[in-house]
């Protein structure tokens, strides 16, 4: 997978989080995304937000790292809302205007996931790009393609 480097706005993303690592996410039995993935499809989160920016697209961001990829950091799952649609009963999470390599990865999900991951942490240990690590996310535009936004310095 060859990234892209794009410059993207803020967006603001309404949606569940929860604080892990990756650690914690390689040991199948404390892992806490996939059981936010669970609550967050049965919420019903599109019916509960006013107004959804269009298309409406499922949004996994990862923010407040409290170091690289062995820190803890959060990760909500949402979708984009425009700034009127706040609804208060959700988090809310900015993805930052600025610098990103965008990977992209089509397949099965959730191994496609894995699989894109892997390669985005495979890339950056053999090309020294500083990352910011401020709100690096995925964005889900089909059930099975991901894209993976990795915020530079």
């Amino acid at each position: 997978m060859t990234p892209e480097k794009i410059l993207l706005e803020e967006k603001s993303i309404v949606g569940l989080v929860t604080r892990t690592n990756n650690h914690t996410e390689m040991q199948t039995n404390e892992g806490k995304i996939g059981p936010l993935w669970h609550q967050f499809l049965s919420s019903q989160l599109q019916e509960k937000l006013s107004t959804l920016q269009k298309p409406v697209l499922t949004y996994g961001v990862y923010n407040n790292f409290d170091s690289d990829i062995h820190g803890d950091y959060d990760i909500t799952l949402g979708h984009a809302v425009l700034k009127d649609g706040i609804n208060s009963d959700f988090h809310e999470v900015k993805i930052f205007a600025g610098s990103y390599l965008h990977f992209k990865k089509q397949g099965e999900m959730p191994q496609a996931v894995i699989e894109a991951w892997q390669e985005v942490w495979s890339y950056f240990k053999s090309n020294p790009i500083p990352r910011a690590y401020k709100s690096d996310f995925e964005c889900y535009s089909t059930p099975d393609t991901i894209d993976i936004y990795i915020s530079l310095k």
